[in-house]
């Protein structure tokens, strides 16, 4: 009997883990939205953007821990899952259900990380002809003073050369 309660357990801690998951990748898909409106603002803020990335890093160091373990106690009631199949088919319901949610938030984060990478490919070559533009405009600028400078040096016209 013991054993049997310990394997709901683990069978909970499996399906807590899961759901966890399942959190994660929602948030993931929010930070996902708020990196997708950096990009598309007419002044890209650089801080901003990175504070997202960091939050993203965060949450996918989350989601390893989380896959690690799962895999781990997973690997501790496989057996016993094969073997009383009938015994734990709610839990096992509900997991797969949960599998296939996660499955269908992942393929979401994964199409969203897609369209920021193009989005942000796109405003990278934006970034990079304003940025030449500037530094164009920029240079014209100054070899336009330097020839101004060079105009108001007047040379003697007429100068005595005798002593």
């Amino acid at each position: 009997m013991q054993n049997e309660i310990s394997n709901k357990d683990y069978l909970g801690i499996l399906i807590q883990s899961l759901n966890k998951k399942i959190v994660v990748l929602d948030k993931i898909l929010v930070e996902n939205a708020k990196q997708s409106e950096i990009i598309a603002a007419e002044k890209f803020d650089f801080d901003k953007f990175d504070e997202v990335y960091a939050e993203k890093e965060n949450l996918i160091n989350e989601l390893k821990l989380l896959d690690n373990g799962f895999e781990k106690v997973y690997n501790r009631v496989k057996e016993i899952l094969d073997v009383d199949r009938e015994l734990y088919k709610n839990e096992i319901k509900a997991m797969q259900d949960l599998i296939r949610i996660i499955i269908s938030k992942a393929a979401d984060v994964e199409v969203s990380e897609k369209r920021n990478h193009e989005a942000m490919t796109a405003k990278n070559v934006m970034l990079k002809k304003q940025v030449k533009t500037v530094k164009l405009t920029n240079k014209a600028a100054a070899e336009y003073y330097q020839t101004m400078n060079k105009l108001k040096v007047v040379e003697p016209q007429f100068m005595d050369k005798k002593k």
